[in-house]
């Protein structure tokens, strides 16, 4: 085969520039801000763990991080908008649980999170809580199953999105305890709360920080929670295992970052070791803790395979309980 000056000059610029891509994404990255995608509106957990992490995630990496909100479609319009978005590195997915959830009510959906994004690093962990409007009657767990199973037209309860940890804990928790429930879906956690806080729905399972300041403000009952002890800070709180009712599924939130699918090993190597030296921070520690959230560093490997399995437990859960997309 024989090359021409034209096409050999070609092929040499071709492999300079890509071996000038490669040196960039391993040596200047970042050299620009860096955009974390959060897929629910502002005033939800994970929104709430964005805003705890962020400013300190871009000291370490040495250029300012945002967060862009793009809630709907159950968490998609975010997953969607990083998927297409280029593998540099400067768009940063924040996903909780909804990301594998999302995949198990729609086994049919074009989007695979495991193809579409690379696990740079799991985050952290939080239990979550059954709340309830804090006037209505029931006072206690059993109470609220006893008035769920006897109102007419069932019980409600709100979520921060079809597909999102809200609601299919919620549901996982129905299964547990013999009830159909009517879903309300909202565009965020902020709003879902509110809908229980006004009496607009009955229940709701959220992140045990913002249960406690919910509870605290007046506008709902904390009923359980779902941690293996009581939390310390709504020690009259009993836990789901002191109730007798062990799910199948874990009834927590879990948070790691990830990148489009093809980012350079070193980006994301560096993401990682910026987001591991930010939740060493004694400071984001205490705002973690003032959330409930457990910082809980993991690899890139231990965050692919929680995504894994949680797909496949909760894709069991939703065929036996024939939970629906829409």
């Amino acid at each position: 085969m024989k090359f021409g000056l034209k096409s050999s000059l070609g092929l040499i610029a071709a492999l300079v520039l890509s071996g000038s891509a490669l040196a960039q994404g391993a040596g200047d990255f970042p050299n620009k801000p860096v955009t974390l995608v959060v897929a629910f509106s502002p005033g939800g957990s994970t929104d709430n763990l964005a805003r705890v992490i962020v400013d300190d995630f871009g000291q370490v990496l040495g250029q300012p991080v945002v967060v862009e909100n793009r809630p709907g479609a159950g968490g998609y319009v975010a997953w969607r908008s990083v998927q297409s978005a280029p593998p540099d590195g400067y768009t940063v997915l924040l996903a909780e649980n909804a990301v594998a959830l999302g995949k198990a009510l729609r086994p049919d959906e074009p989007l695979d999170p495991r193809k579409a994004f690379e696990a740079v690093a799991k985050i952290g962990t939080a239990p979550m809580a059954l709340i309830i409007n804090s006037k209505l009657e029931p006072k206690t767990f059993q109470e609220f199953v006893e008035f769920a199973k006897a109102k007419e037209g069932g019980v409600n309860f709100s979520s921060s999105g079809v597909g999102s940890v809200s609601h299919m804990t919620f549901d996982a928790l129905a299964d547990l305890i013999g009830v159909q429930p009517q879903h309300i879906p909202y565009r965020g956690g902020g709003e879902a709360n509110a809908a229980v806080v006004g009496g607009h729905v009955d229940a709701m399972m959220q992140s045990v920080g913002s249960a406690r300041k919910l509870s605290e403000e007046g506008g709902v009952r904390v009923l359980a929670v779902t941690s293996e002890e009581r939390n310390p800070t709504m020690p009259d709180v009993p836990t789901l295992k002191e109730l007798g009712v062990e799910p199948d599924v874990e009834l927590r939130f879990w948070w790691g970052i990830f990148v489009p699918a093809g980012t350079p090993a070193p980006i994301k190597e560096k993401l990682a070791a910026a987001m591991k030296e930010t939740l060493e921070r004694p400071a984001v520690r205490d705002r973690l803790a003032n959330i409930e959230v457990a910082p809980e560093f993991g690899p890139a490997e231990e965050m692919a395979a929680s995504l894994d399995s949680e797909i496949t437990n909760w894709s069991a859960l939703v065929e036996k309980r024939g939970i629906k997309a829409d």
